[in-house]
């Protein structure tokens, strides 16, 4: 177990110092790699980086202290519609009073769902026209085996997740654009071939996400009701572009995890809300804004059943990766 925690530390971090290279198999149209983030949970969790934050005393008679919350995935996609992820996570914590201590791995199938149809049909590049759907609706089911090596529990852990998107481009309802989820707004416009001397995202950029589902703990006979939303917000975003020709360099982020249990035995686990600020600086290794490594502060104030954290209040300044497809 030892070696496997030293393995996973190494693959979350020297990924995010290399090129991320999505791997295509044009004989069978499948789009594949790998993706690190903080949890393979849902959507949410995906869109938040991975943790690391380690300590190593002088003095040998103190042991090593640690600090990662993350997960490395391998996904294939099969077309615009259907997606799977094989995964395996960490989530490990030696600096806070009660100490977490969690292995995970498993499956994810994805599923996005057309809702409704928003005419006029746009007309692409091509010349095809198509109209688009009102809003998609992503749909997963995560299957995982959990360890925690604190409680001394194992099993598994099957989660149900829904998250709504707006098609892009819009064709109607232009003036709802900032509702647009796992979106940045106002978009990128310099970098686009904006040339005008201001623009909106030169002051603030705004990124938010959401998920709603359903978490079972087969092991704890324990079913939540999960609701979560987060927003990050990326002040001076355009006038930093200028000098660094990356947006998005500085963070500042919240979000809120709420957990409801909806059907429980004798469950001793801490099922409420988790609720993390932070402020951090962003190192952006594409334009594409799918793999960065940050630095930061972040205060967090709750506790995760899924992940073995039982209701915590601590702070903590570290490095975090993440990188998507």
């Amino acid at each position: 177990m030892k070696m496997l925690n030293k393995l996973l530390y190494i693959v979350f971090f020297l990924n995010a110092l290399n090129c991320y290279s999505q791997q295509i198999k044009e004989d069978s149209h499948i789009y594949s790699g790998f993706t690190v983030g903080k949890a393979s949970d849902n959507s949410f969790t995906r869109t938040e980086p991975a943790i690391l934050n380690v300590t190593f005393p002088g003095n040998d008679s103190i042991p090593n202290s640690y600090s990662i919350d993350g997960y490395l995935a391998y996904d294939m996609k099969f077309n615009p519609k259907w997606s799977l992820s094989l995964q395996a996570e960490r989530h490990k914590n030696t600096l806070i009073e009660k100490e977490q201590d969690n292995f995970q791995f498993g499956i994810t199938v994805k599923k996005l769902w057309e809702i409704g149809s928003n005419p006029p049909p746009v007309t692409l590049s091509t010349g095809k026209k198509i109209t688009y759907p009102c809003f998609y609706l992503n749909s997963e089911l995560n299957i995982k085996y959990s360890q925690d090596d604190k409680k001394n529990t194992k099993g598994l852990q099957v989660i149900g997740a829904f998250s709504f998107e707006l098609p892009n481009p819009r064709t109607n309802l232009k003036e709802f654009e900032f509702l647009r989820p796992f979106q940045y707004f106002p978009g990128d416009t310099r970098k686009n071939g904006g040339k005008a001397s201001f623009y909106p995202s030169d002051l603030i950029q705004i990124y938010h996400t959401h998920n709603i589902g359903v978490e079972h703990l087969e092991y704890e006979n324990l079913t939540i009701l999960n609701t979560s939303f987060g927003i990050k917000i990326f002040p001076f975003s355009g006038l930093l572009y200028r000098e660094f020709e990356k947006y998005g360099i500085i963070e500042l982020g919240y979000s809120f995890v709420g957990r409801t249990d909806i059907l429980s035995s004798d469950s001793q686990l801490y099922v409420g809300p988790l609720r993390t600020y932070n402020a951090k600086i962003n190192f952006w290794f594409d334009d594409d804004k799918k793999r960065v490594l940050s630095i930061g502060y972040e205060h967090i104030n709750g506790g995760n059943p899924l992940k073995g954290l039982e209701k915590n209040k601590y702070g903590q300044i570290a490095m975090s990766a993440l990188i998507k497809q």
